[in-house]
């Protein structure tokens, strides 16, 4: 019997880094258009939470793609590493996805914090 499982993981990898790097960067890129508009009296902390934001996306995600390596079963036969590889890619754009949501709700959340102290700060000056 043959072992797919070193097939998969090198045509697992590189998809998966590629879809979070590539979804990385058009968040990072209009992440901090939308992180200007929700934080607008603190432009000087704008580009650092986008960059922390980014660094932390980047090792969650890819740090959870390599150790699910870790779990797969033994591939052997091409049905089965189609199988296991359309299972594992769906799973991790779920995840970005569930990953994504959690940070826009996050930073709307942080938002209108950051807003109603400040305008409690305007109100008493």
């Amino acid at each position: 019997m043959e072992n797919y499982n070193i097939i998969g993981y090198c045509i697992y990898l590189p998809i998966t880094f590629y879809i979070t790097i590539v979804v990385g960067k058009i968040c990072y890129t209009h992440g901090e258009i939308y992180l200007s508009k929700i934080i607008n009296d603190k432009p000087e902390i704008v580009s650092s939470i986008n960059r922390i934001l980014l660094v932390g996306y980047y090792l969650l995600n890819l740090g959870y793609a390599t150790i699910t390596l870790s779990f797969w079963h033994k591939i052997i036969n091409m049905a089965t590493l189609i199988e296991t590889l359309s299972t594992k890619l769906g799973i991790i754009i779920l995840f970005l996805g569930v990953m994504h949501v959690n940070n826009m709700l996050v930073t709307y959340m942080l938002s209108k914090k950051i807003n109603k102290h400040s305008s409690f700060k305007t109100f008493l000056s």
